[in-house]
């Protein structure tokens, strides 16, 4: 990974050179000059022109090298052909950056010309240390200085506020469209970098940047897809040890990982589900629109974090209150009911409203304001809660109320600085803007802010963490030597056991008088199951009998299920017949590995057994995991309530579960050159005290 501060030229330049400018503003080379004038850029701007001495009452040079000073960053704005020679020309010239904005390269023509360009940048970039944005984006805004070397139009219509929000996208027109919306919106932005092609500088070193920057606040980015998963992953552990949440907005989901192997889990744990999961073991936030993801970093850039769940609602309407608690329900937050000496301050205060929490004042609190902050202080000083929802519909809109209710709200902040309040309703926006300013979250919906504060308290939680789980996989586990094209199910339980996975102890047989001798030698009801690494789901094809029971029903279970087998496969492999004692109750779950094309090892937890795919309910997560991580998977499933008792059910050793979903994901860490994945289903939970093994167990080799 490079450094980042490498990419100080492109978000801090001291100075600009733009190569091809021009005159006429309306051209790519003229528009940032006139940007830059605009917003009052306090580097020197260097006009770079073969023919021209002076562009938009600016010197004009005409080569790069000419300028006799280093230059932190130039902006190439010459036609694809011409692109090489002029970057070349920078790194003789020792610019620190050059953003290349033509297109042409490998997005269009990866095996021609373009192709060979793009390559030749990546080069020279590699051997000059000059970094290299681009080709085929929109180029760079620093808000902060006024430094712009992008051709997208906003300038012409906006003038953007400094502020926080830094932005990094693989877009450049989402890039752009980003900083109208918050433009629009009263946000303040610290800066906008696309990244187009991303022969040098990607979207995760940019993110490795802005983690670093004391300037900013929140991270929001586009993306695509991953290049780079190490320096990503670096990059999102360093944006969560620093405190700066990150909201990305990830496109383009496919079904790639699953055709890595034929598993259960290769189906069910595609590319994007894994690089959602990485996203998630890093605390990010991800969103599916551009309106939610300048709601999360507008949440986000007011710098309050609630240390807890407990929500306190104050409301001016009864139905508000409920829509509120509801979606604080919804949203994993609690509403505790005030203490009984908070409920009698506002009761006898407010005879006429509802003081359990929510805390309905109805709207006489509009012509008695002065009961609205006593409202705010009893909650924060005696409600328990770690954040408060005030929702007060349109009345800030009334001037006359409005009036009162600034100098109340300033007046609470003054005397609670740090208390996370959101005030939901509607302002008009020069006073939405005021509240901001103050630490106040403003949002003009009620259950948008409740979802805000749900947000933020994830966030805080991650934070705390400090970094990422490791999960660091057992030295002492060796990696599988070569496994060749094929792995009988008894060969793939005894690898998974030796690494820590608890599997049936079973029996191998050939014969009919094989199957009678274990069925004497074993007690109890038997389970049998053909042995082959060419049918994957044996259950389906009848290769599956249970309950048996003696040696004369072990003998015909064990012929129906080869001529089973024969019937559905004519040429499968038949290696025998596992023999095992039934494994009891249970609760049925599916335990698995896919190896993702960018991330690699990626293990995956599910319940349903045979019915996975009808449930969809299963979790992801980027291995190795620790046993934190393991733990919150099996929280994060939906049936979750099947595993903790339900319907006077004894809980599941859940521990064990978590034990063997480590193991599971260290195995896969240690051999990810040598698999293609794992399936274990089902993967049998018992009741607390008694364990869980793997029933089935498949291990598909690379």
């Amino acid at each position: 990974m490079h450094d980042p501060s490498t990419l100080r030229p492109l978000y801090a330049p001291r100075n600009i050179a733009v190569i091809g400018a021009s005159n006429n503003v309306a051209k790519f080379g003229g528009r940032p000059i006139a940007y830059m004038k605009k917003t009052g850029f306090a580097g020197d701007i260097f006009p770079v022109h073969p023919k021209e001495s002076e562009i938009q009452g600016l010197r004009a040079y005409r080569d790069v090298r000419e300028i006799g000073e280093a230059v932190d960053l130039a902006m190439i704005a010459v036609p694809g052909p011409l692109v090489l020679d002029t970057a070349r020309a920078c790194a003789e010239a020792g610019v620190g950056a050059a953003v290349v904005i033509a297109s042409g390269f490998a997005e269009s023509d990866s095996d021609g010309d373009g192709g060979i360009w793009q390559r030749e940048l990546t080069s020279l970039a590699r051997t000059s240390g000059m970094r290299v944005l681009g080709p085929n984006c929109m180029g760079t805004a620093s808000v902060l200085n006024g430094a712009v070397t992008t051709f997208a139009t906003v300038y012409e219509f906006f003038t953007l506020r400094p502020g926080s929000i830094a932005t990094v996208t693989q877009s450049g027109a989402m890039g752009a469209h980003l900083l109208v919306l918050a433009a629009q919106r009263g946000l303040g932005a610290h800066s906008m970098v696309t990244t187009g092609n991303e022969c040098d500088i990607d979207v995760a070193e940019c993110i490795g940047y802005l983690a670093e920057d004391p300037d900013v606040s929140v991270i929001a980015c586009y993306l695509e897809g991953c290049n780079r998963p190490d320096v990503l992953q670096a990059s999102l552990e360093s944006a969560r040890r620093n405190g700066k949440p990150v909201v990305a907005l990830k496109v383009g989901a496919t079904d790639v990982g699953a055709q890595a192997a034929g598993t259960h889990t290769a189906s069910l744990a595609g590319s994007d589900a894994v690089f959602d999961a990485v996203l998630k073991s890093y605390g990010v936030h991800r969103v599916s629109n551009l309106d939610e993801m300048l709601l999360v970093s507008s949440a986000c850039a007011a710098g309050k974090y609630p240390q807890g769940r407990r929500l306190g609602i104050v409301t001016i309407s009864g139905g508000g209150g409920v829509m509120a608690a509801d979606a604080a329900v919804e949203n994993g937050l609690e509403v505790p009911e005030l203490p009984q000496p908070a409920q009698d301050k506002l009761k006898a205060l407010m005879p006429f409203a509802a003081v359990r929490n929510p805390v309905d004042t109805t709207a006489q609190v509009t012509n008695q304001l002065e009961l609205l902050e006593q409202n705010l202080e009893v909650m924060v000083d005696e409600g328990n809660c770690h954040a408060v929802v005030l929702f007060l519909a349109y009345v800030g809109l009334s001037p006359r109320v409005w009036k009162g209710l600034r100098e109340i709200l300033l007046s609470f902040r003054a005397k609670y600085p740090d208390a996370l309040v959101v005030c939901t309703g509607l302002y008009e926006p020069e006073d939405a803007q005021l509240l901001a300013e103050h630490g106040y979250m403003v949002i003009e919906d009620l259950t948008d802010g409740v979802a805000m504060v749900a947000v933020l308290e994830r966030f805080a939680r991650s934070f705390e963490k400090a970094s990422v789980d490791s999960g660091q996989p057992s030295t002492e586990l060796e990696p599988m030597q070569s496994i060749g094209s094929s792995l009988n199910e008894f060969e793939a339980a005894k690898a998974l056991s030796a690494a820590g996975v608890p599997v049936l102890e079973t029996v191998v047989v050939q014969s009919a008088d094989e199957v009678a001798e274990a069925a004497e030698r074993l007690s109890g009801p038997l389970a049998l199951k053909l042995l082959s690494p060419d049918i994957a789901h044996k259950s389906d094809i009848g290769g599956v009998k249970l309950n048996v029971n003696g040696s004369q029903a072990a003998r015909m279970a064990f012929d129906d299920i080869v001529a089973n087998a024969k019937r559905a496969q004519p040429d499968a492999q038949i290696d025998g017949v596992l023999v095992a004692p039934m494994a009891g109750e249970g609760v049925e779950t599916i335990l698995g590995v896919v190896m993702d094309p960018v991330f690699g090892p990626a293990v995956m937890l599910g319940l349903g057994g045979i019915f996975t795919e009808i449930l969809e309910d299963t979790v992801v997560r980027p291995a190795p995991v620790s046993r934190d991580t393991a733990f919150e998977m099996v929280d994060a499933l939906r049936g979750k309530a099947l595993l903790n008792g339900a319907r006077g059910q004894a809980p599941s050793d859940v521990d064990a579960l978590v034990d063997a979903i480590c193991a599971l994901a260290n195995f896969a860490h240690v051999n990810r050159e040598a698999i293609a994945g794992v399936d274990i289903n089902p993967f049998l939970v018992r009741p607390k005290g008694h364990g869980a093994v793997a029933l089935d167990a498949l291990i598909v080799p690379k």
